[in-house]
């Protein structure tokens, strides 16, 4: 079901996107599967494909957006006491969406808490680096 999600996604995006940005999607989003791929094989010696790597990332995502307009419902509503994000705890705000993102690639890729956190913070860094660095090689935009 996921396949066909992707795939329709991909198709729609596809008719509505220059040329050059659908390549550019394509390109990024090889990047960021590959990573994912790699350190997942590394840290917890598992082979997910590409598709398993780019729902790991999707999912987490939306389990990331669940964690943040979570915490933006808990400021509104209460005319009596009145919240704001300020009052949220700092390490609320910090841990909620890193426990989404981690969750996303627990569920996805079937791994422990810890090895999904690993694979999680290595792979971002690990695609923010690569992304950045062939931006530098080869000026993409």
């Amino acid at each position: 079901m996921f396949a066909l999600i992707i795939a329709l996604a991909f198709l729609w995006f596809a008719f509505i996107a220059p040329l050059k940005v659908l390549i550019l999607t394509i390109i990024v989003g090889l990047i960021v599967s590959t990573t994912v791929r790699v350190t997942a094989n590394m840290v917890a010696g598992i082979r997910p494909t590409h598709l398993e790597a780019l729902q790991a990332v999707g999912l987490s995502l939306v389990f990331v957006a669940i964690a943040v307009f979570t915490m933006f419902s808990f400021t509104v509503g209460a005319p009596a006491a009145p919240l704001s994000i300020a009052m949220i705890s700092a390490p609320v705000v910090i841990l909620g969406p890193f426990i989404g993102y981690t969750l996303g690639f627990k569920l996805a890729l079937r791994v422990g808490v810890v090895q999904s956190a690993i694979i999680a913070v290595a792979s971002t860094g690990l695609t923010v680096a690569l992304i950045f660095g062939l931006n530098k090689v080869f000026p993409l935009v």
